[in-house]
């Protein structure tokens, strides 16, 4: 971005580039003016040595729902540990995308504050390279309403 002279865009990322989209958003929130998550895998990063605060409260809980084998307790306190303040949030699935996909990615998409999901019909992983047209539209329409077009 700074090469190109950009301060400030919508970044898209997809599947690991979703990853690396999300490691920016958070690293630079004020970079992002919004983001694109199509078929994005959410992994948590390596938690922080920290002992008190809010933090080491939110540890405490991701450990004891994993002692608890609460795996979707976990996976909700892990997205709220890192996915916390993001910026306006697209989050697309293709209907015929793996189901640990699908169902990582609704649960960011009922965490992220503002988030928005679309599910996409007929297509799986990757539905830009697949051609559907209806991806770049609901593209199109997010970065729109960012912009303040509708």
């Amino acid at each position: 971005m700074d090469a190109a002279g950009v301060e400030q865009a919508v970044v898209i990322g997809s599947s690991m580039g979703g990853q690396a989209a999300l490691d920016l958003t958070l690293a630079h929130p004020n970079r992002v003016s919004g983001l694109v998550l199509i078929g994005t895998a959410v992994r948590g990063a390596p938690y922080p040595d920290i002992n008190e605060g809010p933090t080491a409260e939110l540890d405490t809980m991701i450990e004891s729902a994993e002692n608890a084998s609460d795996i979707d307790e976990v996976n909700r306190l892990e997205a709220w540990m890192w996915l916390d303040g993001t910026a306006p949030t697209l989050i697309m699935i293709g209907r015929l995308d793996a189901a640990y996909i699908r169902a990582v990615d609704e649960l960011a998409a009922g965490i992220i504050p503002d988030a928005r999901l679309a599910l996409l019909d007929g297509v799986a992983h990757l539905p830009h390279l697949e051609g559907d047209a209806a991806t770049l539209d609901v593209i199109a329409d997010f970065v729109d309403a960012l912009a303040g077009g509708d």
